[in-house]
């Protein structure tokens, strides 16, 4: 179990909120090893589930428990001819070559009425600011740990909105998710369920500060 892992069950609680539309068709983007997409089965066990990921190993994962269709693909390059009511895509946007072309391509795959759930990390977060003060970052700046997991920009609040926003999408919601004070790492060698339900309670009242943010994007 890693961090990633951890806070998977509190974007959903925020994604959950939005997910309100019947019938459903919902595609995960990045789906990996299907985490999110089980989540969602164990709660609408009606819809209509997709995931598409680039890396084989996880969706063979995916496969094995989970109730739904996997594809492996670039998001851009797949040819499928589908609609959706929900396009989630948790930590994908920071990793794509054009984030422009590729939320483009979620307003074309988008039923109208339908939401589009983003989340990245968040280039102010607390630990961000932190490790400013402490001389061994910049807010905005992309890490040698952001670099290595592929990271090719950051986002605030504001920006994220703006790009959402611009690719044609009217802003429904909008939400800091978990307050981190220390990085990853630390954190998981003291992990303890209820501090970190503690800390994604605290992150509700701080956004701004929060290690991930979300943006939720309808198509009108």
């Amino acid at each position: 179990m890693n961090f990633d892992d951890v806070l998977m069950k509190y974007k959903y609680a925020e994604a959950k909120e939005f997910l309100s539309l019947y019938p459903c068709k919902l595609l995960d983007v990045g789906c990996g090893d299907g985490q999110l997409l089980r989540l969602v089965w164990k709660d609408f066990k009606d819809w209509i589930l997709y995931g598409v990921d680039i890396n084989t190993e996880k969706l063979a994962i995916a496969e094995q428990f989970t109730d739904a269709e996997f594809y492996h693909s670039e998001f851009e390059e797949w040819d499928m001819d589908l609609e959706f009511h929900y396009i989630i895509a948790f930590n994908v946007l920071e990793h794509v070559k054009d984030d422009h072309e590729f939320l483009y391509h979620c307003h074309r795959r988008m039923l109208k009425g339908g939401r589009l759930i983003i989340t990245v990390p968040n280039a102010i977060a607390f630990h961000k600011r932190l490790g400013n003060l402490m001389g061994i970052a910049k807010p905005y700046q992309l890490t040698y740990a952001d670099l290595g997991k592929g990271h090719r920009r950051n986002y605030d609040m504001g920006y994220l909105m703006g790009v959402i926003g611009n690719a044609g999408f009217e802003i429904i919601g909008q939400r800091g998710i978990f307050f981190k004070p220390l990085p990853s790492e630390m954190l998981m060698e003291h992990y303890d369920p209820k501090l970190f339900d503690a800390l994604y309670e605290m992150g509700k009242s701080v956004p701004d500060m929060c290690s991930s943010i979300m943006i939720v994007g309808e198509k009108r």
